[in-house]
């Protein structure tokens, strides 16, 4: 498993400049609920009788919460992009599912989990949840930060999405 972590001085002010990401998941952790109702009431209003939710980071781990605590009918697949939720749940850090609970069954019963090994921030699912989600790793030729922030002008997602809906 690979770990990352930044450096701050001064206190709490010196950690949050110094990686502001990892304030955000912390006030996720925290307060996620409202975010949760957000995501929920978005899939409510999407039109159609079947949605597909695409996440990139923190919504990936938001969308994986929500989805474990409640049963979301109309999504019959997910697919996660640079997300942390399979590290959040190794580390007993996901907010739904505690380590090593299982996947409840009303999970989508698809899930791809889309990752970058340059990027700090993504994780490999399928070995952490086998036979829930199939990972593609794609490459965003980028260093570190900026590979987290790269994907949606990487052409290799939209062919690994094309493929999984097809």
């Amino acid at each position: 498993m690979r770990r990352t972590g930044c450096c701050g001085a001064g206190g709490a002010r010196g950690a949050t400049w110094a990686c502001p990401s990892s304030a955000t998941s912390c006030r996720y952790q925290a307060r996620g609920q409202g975010i949760r109702d957000q995501i929920k009431r978005t899939i409510e209003n999407t039109p159609g009788d079947a949605v597909t939710v695409i996440a990139h980071s923190l919504g990936g781990v938001a969308c994986v919460d929500l989805m474990v605590l409640e049963a979301v009918d109309r999504v019959d697949q997910l697919i996660t992009v640079g997300s942390q939720a399979p590290y959040f749940y190794e580390i007993g850090a996901l907010v739904s599912l505690e380590h090593p609970q299982a996947l409840p069954g009303h999970f989508p019963g698809k899930w791809l989990n889309v990752y970058d090994e340059r990027d700090p921030l993504s994780y490999q699912a399928a070995k952490v949840f086998p036979g829930r989600a199939v990972d593609r790793r794609v490459d965003n030729r980028q260093p570190l930060v900026r590979a987290h922030t790269s994907y949606w002008s990487n052409p290799r997602l939209w062919d690994e999405v094309g493929t999984w809906l097809s």
